[in-house]
């Protein structure tokens, strides 16, 4: 990899004399950005990891060489739907913030940004990557993203997660979640959902709140104890429970 950088480097530059190998690779491990080549074929491996992983993470580039899989011990599971997609696309979509464990167990939010090579057949042959960490975007009051236990919602594109997997709202569905999700175990009345949803406490009624309820109940699903996240609430409402203890480490 070391080589194509610095071949690509001279290009971009003009420069008549040859910029050596590890003049790129010393330039590479001072940056703060995570920057790494996976090779799919013929066989799976770490072809090059800067020294920044350690400074994000906490694991060394000679881990990563010696573990083609270690990337499956710092991907949250709850993104990893997120991820295979960027990697489905070539790396030609813009991929929201992810979340990474650290080896401490923290977890930090990074911006990746991959570019995918193929082999003359077509097959996947080697991804290369940049990762960055980011601010937090489930925190201030423009947040991207909420995460609640085993459940992401990226707020912009209107996509729900629970376990890693997408679940496909109706627009009634997932704007109630969103409200349920806004302040977890405050209960929120069929008259507040109705406003809610149709902007009038008489329009629609409470059968219908009720409906919209237990259909995303069903998608949703119960949480990894088997209790239910949306919780009845005596004399007319809902709330949603949360049991996240996640830590997150702000840049």
């Amino acid at each position: 990899m070391i080589a194509a950088v610095t071949a690509n480097a001279e290009a971009a530059l003009g420069v008549r004399e040859p910029i050596r190998a590890e003049l790129i690779e010393q330039m590479l491990d001072r940056s703060l950005d995570f920057v790494f080549r996976y090779r799919f074929r013929p066989v799976r491996r770490f072809e090059y990891v800067n020294q920044a992983v350690g400074r994000l993470i906490g694991y060394t580039p000679e881990e990563f060489y010696a573990d083609p899989l270690l990337h499956r011990k710092f991907d949250h599971p709850d993104d990893r739907e997120v991820l295979r997609e960027l990697v489905l696309s070539g790396g030609k979509v813009a991929s929201p913030p992810v979340r990474w464990i650290r080896r401490d167990g923290l977890v930090v939010w990074v911006d990746q940004r991959i570019v995918c090579l193929y082999d003359e057949r077509g097959r996947l042959e080697a991804m290369e990557g940049i990762a960055r960490q980011v601010e937090d975007p489930t925190a201030g009051a423009k947040a991207m993203v909420r995460v609640r236990t085993g459940m992401r919602i990226d707020l912009l594109p209107r996509r729900v997660f629970v376990e890693g997997n997408e679940v496909r709202l109706t627009p009634a569905e997932y704007k109630l979640l969103v409200l349920l999700t806004d302040k977890p175990g405050t209960a929120v009345t069929l008259g507040e959902m109705a406003r809610y949803l149709w902007q009038s406490a008489h329009a629609g009624n409470g059968h219908t709140c009720r409906t919209h309820i237990s259909n995303l109940r069903k998608k949703i699903g119960p949480d990894s104890s088997g209790r239910s996240r949306i919780v009845t609430v005596r004399g007319g409402g809902y709330r949603f429970e949360d049991q996240s203890t996640t830590t997150s480490q702000t840049p």
